[in-house]
């Protein structure tokens, strides 16, 4: 028993090791327009969105989907590497894994979420992982987003307005309201961008209550102009 740890260390290593070998191998001249789009925050192998689909098929084909006994440890080392590629292949582990997490889990999603942090991982870490372990875990829902709503980073604040964004009819409007009014006045972009997404996204399903939150509350146009787009398209 004294061995697990560092058998199921090496096992990290050893599945980490042949990913970034295929990433490695199929590293294009791309890696500097995805650089730059990405305003250089991070580095790239170069390889675009379809071909990495594949090459994490024949990664986990080759090596396993990493197991609940591995796939944090995992996740964690694919995190610790400065290419995004590595990045977008530990948020796919997670995804698979959802089904696994546990109450801790939470800090896990949180702490990707407040590293390497931009718009693409943090538009898929809420509304795509953090969702589903509040599904799981429904009583740590409400003061688990009230505490991200008032987080000093913006990034844990703009998880906090899409972590619903895909419940639909299942959305809890009264908090998602909740939510959007204390950061209704800010002026960082991405937390504007993100009350409007949200509140479009709410307006396919109940386009009344959006039309009067946006009537009754003061929010940036940007906020206004994407929150109406669908039901002004409408008319």
């Amino acid at each position: 028993m004294a061995s697990t740890p560092r058998q199921e260390s090496d096992a990290a290593q050893q599945w980490l090791h042949h990913a970034l070998l295929l990433f490695s191998a199929h590293a294009g001249s791309d890696s500097v327009a995805m650089k730059a789009y990405m305003k250089n925050r991070f580095e790239f192998f170069g390889i675009k969105k379809p071909l990495r689909a594949e090459l994490q098929k024949l990664i986990y084909l080759e090596s396993g989907v990493p197991g609940n006994d591995l796939f944090r440890e995992i996740v964690c080392l694919l995190w610790e590497d400065h290419r995004r590629e590595s990045h977008y292949l530990a948020m796919d582990i997670m995804f698979k894994n959802r089904k696994h997490f546990v109450e801790d889990d939470i800090y896990l999603i949180e702490e990707l979420m407040r590293s390497n942090s931009w718009w693409d991982s943090i538009d898929f870490l809420s509304p795509h992982l953090a969702a589903f372990w509040f599904k799981r875990f429904p009583l740590k829902k409400e003061t688990t987003l009230i505490r991200w709503n008032s987080d000093a980073d913006f990034w844990i604040r703009r998880a906090s307005l899409l972590a619903q964004l895909h419940e639909k009819k299942n959305t809890d409007i009264e908090l998602l309201f909740k939510l959007i009014i204390p950061l209704a006045g800010e002026k960082e972009f991405f937390i504007r961008k993100a009350i409007g997404w949200s509140l479009r996204e709410l307006a396919k399903t109940h386009p009344n209550r959006v039309i009067n939150f946006v009537e009754s509350h003061e929010i940036s146009a940007l906020s206004r102009r994407e929150a109406l787009k669908h039901v002004l398209s409408q008319d």
